[in-house]
């Protein structure tokens, strides 16, 4: 294939293996998986199981899956190689970490051949490197969640190479837009960097940077006619925006693009990064400036909620939180993905998910539903499991959902394993399917926090103005309430008195009108839950649980403002107070 032949007329063959081990000749291929792509879409599928004609290692067999008794029967490799030379032809051979499954199926030719493989070589990871700098790791797990792009079988070879092939399209789709319009362009790029946007210059003088602060803030780029393009947050404001100055042929094109345009920068000092965070969603929601696009809209974060208060509780997805005592855990950034997650859980667990009409509807006439026939439920609608057993499996669901999850998956690999040592490889393929289908669920929560109604707390920040601090209050997961308290001249018994009442709010059931969070709120929320579960202490931050004891937490309190602010007069502070917008 010509080097210069024009992208959308190049072929190329998305390749991924699985293997005993690393080292070719050594080790052996136990699967190949391979997509052409042509023109922008994939066109083909190759994929095979291949007996490697020697022992799978344990932990092999644990990561993908493949087991000695699934090759076994599988054709050697030196029988596969001729369909996959003709699949491959004079494509150009692609992979996530093209050096690995190019020199073992490379090996493998030679060893047949005489000769290796010579076709283009392109790595995907690579190009991750170049276009996407943003990214702290390049892995095809990271890659594949940046572009949202589901992995349908992590550590299978067509389940890899698939993600990959979707990785590929999108990465084509930014180099053509950069002028690489060439394969020749693109390997040239692969191999020394290429130039994008390389004769513009950018209008927001770069001296100027180095005046800003180097405490935490937002920043506010605008164009010559003083519109806001982009509104950010750092936890170094000079060393953020010097970042985009630093390598910018290099930073991804939308940063190009935007940065080409940037004639003024308003920075806003601030105490904290977390006063940041929220401060730059704030500004966002209230701006919406062109170029925070990729910012998602709140209205993206959903909830899943367990009805705990329930006989026999069921896993559902809402959007705003209300308080009827369930366990509400999120928010969650992708909520087409919800709803399958949802499905999963319910039959791994075997909860139902039938409403309460048909649940009452089969326990009046004794039968079970389809489900309980197929073994997705295990019928409590007909008596076959009892309320401690079920709530057995409820527990398991909120376990798995808030990050506990080895005792599972080591009792899942065990049970597997002793239906494989029992030749019963029917229900060994079923327990692999469900410990895989939970591995990916797993993947998909990272962004998991603790059940967002636990977060109630008061947060105690640094202010811009040292000695004094920033104090969030903050409720059911959103700040309620924020006030700069300076010791110098504010009472501390003003602030027991607050959190006295949002106790009182904790412990009263609300009768006329339900406790529900917003969806305006909820970003707000996923920004206190990801500071919680990320939380890298700065100086003079101090969090406190409002769900403990009064006793406790004043003395804490009280101790806190009287030893590390100096003891402050008795002068009510509640009149400065404000509320988050």
């Amino acid at each position: 294939m010509g080097k210069a032949v024009p992208l959308p007329e190049v072929t190329f063959v998305v390749v991924d293996i699985e293997t005993t081990g690393g080292i070719p000749g050594q080790h052996a291929i136990t699967e190949i998986g391979a997509v052409k792509v042509q023109g922008g879409r994939i066109v083909d599928r190759f994929e095979t199981l291949v007996n490697p004609e020697q022992d799978i290692p344990p932990f092999i067999q644990g990561l993908t899956g493949i087991t000695p008794d699934m090759v076994k029967d599988a054709p050697v490799i030196k029988d596969v190689m001729p369909r996959f030379w003709d699949f491959l032809g004079d494509g150009v051979f692609v992979a996530h970490h093209v050096p690995f499954d190019f020199r073992f199926l490379s090996a493998v030719t030679k060893s047949l051949l005489g000769e290796g493989l010579d076709n283009p070589q392109l790595c995907t990871c690579r190009l991750a490197k170049k276009l996407l700098p943003e990214l702290r790791k390049k892995n095809l797990d990271s890659v594949t969640q940046y572009f949202k792009i589901e992995i349908k079988q992590r550590h299978r070879a067509m389940g890899d190479a698939e993600a990959t092939a979707l990785v590929l399209l999108e990465f084509l789709k930014t180099l053509e837009a950069d002028g690489l319009t060439t394969l020749a362009k693109v390997l040239d790029y692969q191999k020394r960097g290429g130039k994008r946007y390389a004769n513009f210059k950018i209008p927001f003088p770069e001296h100027r940077v180095s005046s800003f602060s180097q405490q935490p803030g937002v920043y506010l780029m605008r164009d010559e006619k003083g519109d806001i393009l982009y509104i950010g947050k750092a936890k170094n404001l000079r060393k953020r925006l010097q970042s985009y100055f630093t390598n910018l042929l290099r930073q991804p094109s939308k940063v190009q693009e935007l940065m080409h345009q940037v004639v003024d920068i308003e920075t806003r000092v601030l105490g904290s990064e977390l006063e940041a965070l929220l401060e730059e969603a704030h500004l966002i929601k209230l701006h919406q400036p062109y170029y925070n696009r990729q910012i998602k809209n709140f209205k993206a974060f959903p909830f899943l909620k367990i009805t705990v208060h329930d006989a026999f509780p069921q896993l559902t997805v809402v959007s705003d939180i209300d308080d009827d005592d369930a366990l509400f855990f999120g928010p969650y950034q992708r909520k087409r993905h919800l709803a399958t997650m949802v499905e999963s859980l319910s039959r791994i667990f075997q909860l139902r998910t039938c409403s309460d009409v048909t649940y009452k509807k089969h326990h009046r006439q004794g039968a079970s539903c389809i489900f309980h026939q197929i073994g997705r439920c295990s019928a409590p609608c007909i008596g076959e499991i009892s309320r401690q057993d079920y709530r057995e499996q409820v527990d398991g669901i909120i376990n798995f959902l808030e990050g506990r999850v080895s005792d599972l998956t080591e009792r899942m690999i065990q049970l597997r394993d002793y239906f494989s040592e029992t030749m019963n490889f029917e229900k060994a393929k079923i327990i692999q399917d469900r410990l895989l289908e939970l591995l990916k669920i797993q993947a998909n929560t990272q962004y998991l926090t603790q059940a967002v109604h636990q977060n109630h707390l008061l947060i105690v920040l640094p202010d811009r103005e040292p000695p004094r601090r920033l104090l969030l209050y903050v409720y059911k997961g959103r700040p309620i309430q924020k006030h700069v308290f300076d010791p110098r001249s504010d009472s501390v018994d003003a602030v027991l008195e607050r959190v006295q009442l949002l106790q009182k709010m904790l412990q009263s059931k609300i009768e006329n009108k339900r406790d529900v969070i917003q969806q305006r709120e909820l970003e707000e929320i996923r920004i206190i839950a990801h500071w919680l579960k990320h939380l890298e202490p700065e100086s003079g931050t101090r969090i406190w649980n409002l769900a403990q004891p009064y006793e406790t937490i004043s003395k804490e309190i009280m101790a806190y403002f009287c030893a590390e602010l100096q003891e402050p007069v008795s002068v009510p502070i509640w009149q400065a107070s404000q509320s988050f917008a």
